[in-house]
C-alpha cells in the first residue's frame, strides 16, 4: 500500500526533526557532552532514514522518467561520471595538501565543533575578526546545519568533497526537468543537460576546497521548476533553503521575483497567485532584514549586506543601497574601478556566458544574475572574477534558467533552436577543453596534483602528523590545516593582522607545525623558543614542536632540495616585469635593457641553525658578458647581508636553458631578522626568466632541547 504525500512527510519530519531538537538540548547545555553524543549517533542514522523517505517519491519519479526516456538516463549516466571525475580529483587535490585553511577547514572545523560539541558552528581560523568563533558571524549560512548529521557519521574532509561534487551536478536532474516542462522535446532538454554539465562555471568550485555557495545551483533551479509547475508550498519551502545558503542569497532571491510577476502577469495568473507570490516576497524582505541584526549579535565586527574591504568594490563601504549616492558623488574613481583589470571581467562573463547566449531572449530572467555581475564589474579584487573559485554559483544557475526561458520563446522555430543548441553545444565544449578544471589540458586542471600524491613531500607530512595525538591541540599551516581540523583546538597561522606575534604567543597549543616558508613561521619559532617547545620531528622543510618536550627528535632529517616557487616571491615592480602562468606553475620575467630589483621573498623564510646552499634558477634569453644581476640573503629590511653572490653571465653556457646560482648561507641564531631572499642591481643587459629557489642543508643542525 502506498503511502500519500501527508504520511511521507509527516513520516521524515518524525525521523529528521529528533536530531535538531538534542542538538538544541546540547547547546542549551540541558543535556551533557556524553549524552549528547550517545543521542546524535541513533538520531544521526534516523536523519538519513527520513530523508531518504523524504526523497522516496522523487526518485520514484526520477527512476521511472529514466526507465521510458533514453535521453534522461544518458544525462544520469554522464553526470554520474562527471561526480565521480570532480570528487576523484579534488579529493587528489586535498591528499597532495593543497587544500587550504581558507575555506575547507573553516567548513570542516565548523561542522565538526556543531557535531561534536554542540557549538554554534564554532571554528577557529578567523578570532581575530570573530571573536565569538561562530562561522554564522562571518557568513549567515544556516544551510550548514542540514550537513550536521551527514559529518558526525563520517566526519571527514571527504564527506564535504562528495557533497561538492554531488551538489554541484545534480541540479542536471530538476533542470532537464525544466527543458521538458517548456518545450516538451527531449533532444533540447539532453543538449541543454550537456551544456550544464560541461560547464567551466559550474565545475569552477572544484579547483577550490568546499564553500556553501555550491548550494546555490540545486536550489536555485528547483525553485524556479516549482513556481513554473505552480506548487507553491514546495516552493516556498524551497526559497527559505535557498535563502539560507549566504546572506548575498536574499538579493537574488528578491530579483527573481520580478521575472515571476511578469511570468503570471503574461499568462494572466497573477490575481489567481498574487498571495504566494506576496508572501514569498514578504519572507525574502524580512529574513534580509533580520539577517544583519543577528550577525551583528555574533560578531559586532561585521553586518550582512556591507563591504568590508574598501579596495573590493570603488572604495565603498556600507550598505549597497547607501552606493548609488555614493556612485554619483566619486563618479570618477567609481569609472577607475570599472576600468582596471577590464578585459580580465570581459573574459570571465564571455567564458561563462558564451553558450548560453540565447539567455539574451529572456532578459528578466538575467536580472537575478546583474547584482554580482554589478558588484564584480566595480570591483578591483580579482578573485570575484576569476575562474577555479566559487564565485561564479553567483551567476551562472540564473544564466542557465535565462538560457531555457530564452529557448522556449523561440521553441516554435524549431531549425532556428537546432542551429542555437549546435552552435552553444559546439562552444561548451571548446570552453570545456580551454577553461574547465576537470579538462586535462585547460590552464587550471585539477590533474597536475595526481603527480604529487606519492612525492616525499605528502609522505613526510603524513608521518609528521602521525606523531600528533587525535585530540590535541595543533597551531599548524594553511595547508595542513584541512587535515588536523576534525578537532575543537586546531589553530592556523593567521593571515596578515596587527600584532601579529603577540596574537600567535598568545595561542595555547600543544604542537606546533610549520614548515620553512610557511606564513607565520617566524613568529611559530619565536613561541617555539619563547615558551619551552622541544624538537619533535623535522623533515623535508617542515618541523614539529612540542611544549615542555626536552628529549631528541623522534624523526630528523635535513633539509634536501626544499622548493619554494616564483610565485612565493614578491616582484619589486610589475611596471616593465612579468608574471607567466603556466600549468605546472608561474615564472618571473625581466626584459632587457632595464635596471633594478627582480625580485624579494619569501616572507615567510624560516631557518634553523645550520649550513645551508640555497640555489636560485635563472634562465637568459640571449648571450651577454658581465654580470647579470646579484642574488642575496639579507634581515627583512636588507640592512643585514648574509650571504651574496653575483649572476655572472659565464655561468650560463648557452640561452633558454636553465642555471642554478648558489650562495651558501650559515644560520647560526634562530632568533634573528627573518632571512629574505633577494635579486637585486640587474644590468639589463639580457632577457632573465626566474622559475624558484631550492634550499639543501649541508651543515648538520645541532639538536638543542
Amino acid at each position: 500500500m502506498k503511502l500519500n504525500n501527508k504520511a511521507h512527510a509527516l513520516m521524515s519530519a518524525f525521523l529528521i526533526i529528533p536530531f535538531y531538537l538534542v542538538w538544541i538540548l546540547g547547546y542549551l547545555n540541558v543535556v551533557s557532552l556524553g549524552i549528547y553524543l550517545f543521542l546524535e549517533k541513533i538520531f544521526s542514522i534516523a536523519f538519513i532514514i527520513g530523508i531518504t523517505i523524504a526523497l522516496g517519491p522523487i526518485m520514484y519519479k526520477i527512476i521511472r522518467l529514466a526507465r521510458i526516456d533514453a535521453y534522461f538516463l544518458s544525462v544520469i549516466l554522464i553526470m554520474t561520471i562527471f561526480i565521480a571525475l570532480g570528487l576523484s580529483l579534488s579529493y587528489i587535490k586535498y591528499l597532495t595538501y593543497n587544500a587550504t585553511a581558507w575555506d575547507l577547514g573553516i567548513f570542516e572545523q565548523a561542522l565538526f565543533s556543531a557535531a561534536f560539541y554542540h557549538r554554534l558552528l564554532y571554528y577557529t581560523v578567523e578570532l581575530y575578526a570573530n571573536p565569538s568563533g561562530s562561522f554564522l558571524g562571518t557568513h549567515f549560512s544556516p544551510i550548514l546545519f542540514t550537513l550536521t548529521p551527514i559529518y558526525y557519521l563520517s566526519p571527514h574532509a571527504i564527506t564535504l568533497l562528495v557533497l561538492q561534487a554531488v551538489l554541484l551536478y545534480i541540479p542536471v536532474i530538476p533542470l532537464y526537468i525544466m527543458v521538458m516542462q517548456l518545450t516538451r522535446d527531449r533532444g533540447v532538454a539532453f543538449v541543454t543537460s550537456l551544456i550544464y554539465l560541461l560547464s567551466p562555471g559550474i565545475a569552477s568550485p572544484l579547483y577550490f576546497d568546499f564553500h556553501v555557495e555550491v548550494f546555490i545551483p540545486l536550489l536555485y533551479v528547483i525553485t524556479v521548476l516549482l513556481i513554473l509547475m505552480r506548487r507553491w508550498t514546495l516552493a516556498m519551502i524551497s526559497m527559505a533553503l535557498f535563502l539560507t545558503i549566504i546572506e548575498y542569497t536574499p538579493i537574488i532571491a528578491l530579483t527573481m521575483i520580478i521575472p515571476i510577476i511578469c511570468m503570471l502577469i503574461k499568462n494572466r495568473e497573477l490575481s489567481k497567485y498574487v498571495v504566494h507570490v506576496a508572501l514569498m516576497g514578504i519572507i525574502v524582505i524580512l529574513y534580509a532584514i533580520m539577517v544583519p541584526n543577528i550577525m551583528g549579535v555574533l560578531n559586532p565586527h561585521k553586518a550582512s549586506l556591507a563591504t568590508y574591504n574598501p579596495s573590493t568594490i570603488a572604495g565603498y563601504s556600507g550598505n549597497p543601497i547607501g552606493f548609488i549616492q555614493y556612485a554619483m558623488k566619486y563618479w570618477v574613481f567609481v569609472k577607475q574601478s570599472i576600468i582596471t583589470n577590464i578585459q580580465q571581467k570581459i573574459m570571465y562573463y564571455v567564458i561563462l556566458g558564451a553558450p548560453l547566449f540565447s539567455s539574451l531572449l529572456s532578459p528578466l530572467w538575467l536580472l537575478p544574475a546583474m547584482p554580482y555581475a554589478a558588484f564584480s564589474f566595480l570591483s578591483t579584487y580579482t578573485p570575484y572574477y576569476s575562474l577555479g573559485l566559487q564565485y561564479t554559483m553567483y551567476v551562472v544557475p540564473q544564466l542557465f534558467v535565462a538560457h531555457v526561458m530564452g529557448i522556449n520563446r523561440i521553441k516554435q522555430f524549431k531549425r532556428y533552436v537546432k542551429y542555437v543548441l549546435t552552435s552553444s553545444l559546439i562552444i561548451s565544449i571548446l570552453l570545456f577543453i580551454l577553461y574547465n578544471p576537470l579538462s586535462p589540458i585547460a590552464s587550471q586542471n585539477l590533474y597536475v596534483f595526481i603527480w604529487h600524491l606519492n612525492s616525499v613531500r605528502v609522505k613526510t607530512i603524513n608521518s609528521i602528523i602521525k606523531l600528533i595525538p587525535n585530540n590535541a591541540s595543533v597551531l599548524t599551516t594553511n595547508s595542513i590545516f584541512p587535515h588536523i581540523a576534525n578537532r575543537i583546538d586546531a589553530y592556523v597561522f593567521p593571515m596578515s593582522i596587527p600584532n601579529y606575534n603577540g596574537y600567535v604567543l598568545n595561542m595555547n597549543v600543544t604542537y606546533i607545525l610549520m614548515s620553512i616558508s610557511s606564513r607565520g613561521s617566524m613568529a611559530g619559532l619565536l613561541k617555539a623558543e619563547a615558551q619551552g617547545y622541544g624538537l619533535l620531528a623535522a623533515a623535508d622543510g617542515f618541523y614539529l614542536f612540542e611544549k615542555n618536550y626536552y628529549g631528541k627528535p623522534i624523526m630528523y632529517e635535513p633539509v634536501i632540495n626544499y622548493t619554494i616557487p616564483a610565485g612565493e616571491f614578491q616582484l619589486w615592480s610589475e611596471t616593465f616585469t612579468e608574471a607567466i602562468n603556466y600549468a605546472q606553475g608561474t615564472i618571473y620575467y625581466w626584459p632587457r635593457g632595464y635596471s633594478g630589483t627582480f625580485w624579494v621573498g619569501p616572507f615567510y623564510l624560516t631557518l634553523l641553525p645550520g649550513i645551508y646552499n640555497v640555489t636560485a634558477y635563472f634562465m637568459i634569453t640571449r648571450p651577454c658578458n658581465g654580470v647579470v644581476g646579484i642574488f642575496q640573503a639579507t634581515n627583512m629590511v636588507g640592512s643585514r647581508i648574509y650571504a651574496s653572490t653575483p649572476i655572472v653571465c659565464s655561468y650560463f653556457k648557452r640561452p633558454n636553458e636553465w642555471v642554478g646560482v648558489t650562495l651558501t648561507l650559515i644560520v647560526n641564531d634562530s632568533s634573528e631578522d627573518p632571512i629574505i631572499l633577494r635579486c637585486i642591481n640587474m644590468t639589463g643587459i639580457t632577457g632573465v626568466y626566474f622559475s624558484g629557489v631550492v634550499i639543501n642543508q649541508i651543515g648538520q643542525y645541532e639538536l638543542k632541547n
